[in-house]
């Protein structure tokens, strides 16, 4: 009998583990290597006096049993589609004038929510609602899986997609006349400022179908769902095992070593891991190109949402919107960030979040990661700034809940030095997208390999620069399949 090849894996997120798994199910002999002692990656929860606050999942695309990508978590996690939660409401935005805008999670609801507020912009109203009623029949997830045979079934709906794919939500909300309309309508999903229509339309109409929906006990528990089948599988997870870099001989990966000086010898080495760290720093910078190094020069000081402020709520929040938008009457700055609106998570529909008859609030805001680098990790300065801005938050929420502060048991905040702290990931970032690379990008990734180097891929968002669990994953399972080809092995995904 032939020898399994093995495979190295670096990092125990969401792509190192279904790679694992698919490397697993098909015949590989496959070693994942994470710093931590847990899974997930920035798919990610933590535990703080009996609140569960989670860092990641908001809704998962595939949940559904009737979704083209169910097939996905049924291979990966198939325990955690069990029990999942459909929301009535995507979010509502609201201001401080009591006006309110629903987003509900049915398309004929919505709209006639919409011509409730602006009978006058009914038109405008009527062509967004029947847009997204496209993909009801065609599904926008399914893209992420799409085969060039596939690509040539959208071929006649090119037209369709070019138009809306071009206009912003900011675009669309320039057409309406009713002036709360053309305020609240680009918040409706979530804080992207630019998010192409195309993409809350597929956001909808997956809602609408019920094919997105939250995974009961969050991401962490998500996380650690692949990672027992990935074990369970024959696979071999080392915690607390820092890779210091990628063993190389005559430009072929052959093994990593770990910073104990261990190391693991390989017929494949994957990085799951951060891309900058991967390229400039376990490869000494020796495969890139002008793309990467410009790339990552052009590193943006902040992404969105990468400041969490989560909080402990001794009260029962059920009944509210799982999110509100709420426009703030005055702009705040916050940590180097101007504060125009908040955005607030109430998980009141999962038990395992909150002691019963508790609440948890997520607020979500932007911050540059230089501004917090500056005070110091663990410094005084640090601490004191961290505390400030939890108050600052707090004092904001007050505007939509006036007597919530007495019921705030427990506060945490996470800035982009923790999501570097705990993923390795280069300040704390995620893929980004810098001017004029979008259709790059889209097209050819960012960094799937690197040039000049063999026996060596990239999987997850650093891969085809995605976020998203869902397109991490399905990056991971199309990776392991074009390796199955290479080693002339059958790619499986039962086991």
């Amino acid at each position: 009998m032939a020898q399994q090849p093995v495979l190295v894996i670096i990092g125990a997120g969401i792509g190192g583990l279904a790679a694992g798994v698919y490397a697993q199910m098909s015949g590989f002999e496959t070693h994942i290597f994470e710093q931590h002692t847990i899974p997930g990656g920035f798919c990610t929860s933590w535990k703080r006096k009996g609140y569960l606050f989670d860092g990641c999942i908001h809704d998962l695309a595939g949940a559904g049993s009737n979704s083209p990508l169910n097939h996905l978590w049924q291979e990966l996690c198939p325990d955690r589609l069990e029990n999942i939660h459909y929301h009535d409401v995507i979010t509502q935005v609201e201001d401080s004038h009591g006006h309110h805008l629903t987003v509900y999670a049915n398309i004929d609801r919505f709209e006639a929510h919409l011509k409730s507020i602006a009978p006058e912009d009914a038109g405008v109203i009527k062509e967004y609602c029947a847009a997204a009623r496209y993909f009801l029949a065609h599904d926008f997830y399914a893209l992420q899986e799409a085969t060039p045979a596939d690509f040539l079934q959208w071929f006649p709906h090119l037209p369709f997609l070019f138009r809306w794919g071009r206009q912003s939500l900011e675009q669309v909300a320039r057409k309406f006349k009713n002036p709360f309309l053309r305020e609240a309508f680009p918040k409706i999903q979530y804080n992207f400022a630019g998010c192409p229509a195309l993409v809350q339309m597929g956001f909808l109409a997956a809602q609408h179908k019920k094919e997105m929906g939250w995974p009961a006990g969050g991401s962490l528990a998500f996380a650690q769902s692949i990672a027992r089948r990935f074990t369970r599988l024959g696979g071999q997870l080392h915690y607390h095992s820092r890779v210091r870099k990628v063993l190389v001989e005559n430009d072929q990966a052959c093994g990593v070593e770990l910073e104990d000086g261990q190391q693991q010898r390989a017929d494949w080495v994957i990085s799951a891991g951060d891309g900058h760290t991967t390229i400039f720093k376990l490869l000494e910078g020796k495969y890139t190109n002008k793309f990467l190094r410009h790339y990552y020069t052009c590193a943006p000081d902040e992404n969105s949402m990468n400041l969490q402020v989560s909080l402990g709520i001794n009260r029962n929040l059920s009944g509210l919107p799982r999110a509100i938008f709420y426009h703030l009457e005055q702009p705040v700055s916050i940590a180097g960030h101007e504060v125009k609106d908040l955005e607030i998570e109430i998980y009141n529909y999962d038990p395992s979040i909150a002691p019963q008859g508790k609440s948890v609030i997520r607020l979500l805001s932007t911050s540059p990661y230089s501004y917090w680098n500056a005070l110091g990790y663990g410094s005084e300065a640090y601490q004191q700034e961290k505390q400030k801005v939890a108050d600052a938050f707090i004092d904001l929420l007050l505007q939509r809940f006036p007597d919530i502060r007495q019921d705030i048991e427990v506060v945490d905040v996470a800035t982009p030095i923790t999501s570097e702290r705990y993923t390795a990931s280069y300040h704390g970032l995620q893929a980004w997208y810098p001017e004029g690379q979008f259709g790059r990008i889209l097209m050819k990734g960012i960094s799937p390999n690197l040039p000049g180097l063999k026996r060596f891929s990239m999987t997850g968002q650093w891969s085809n620069g995605m976020m998203g669990i869902n397109s991490v994953a399905i990056t991971s399972r199309n990776l392991i399949r074009s390796l199955c080809k290479k080693f002339k092995m059958r790619f499986e995904t039962t086991g």
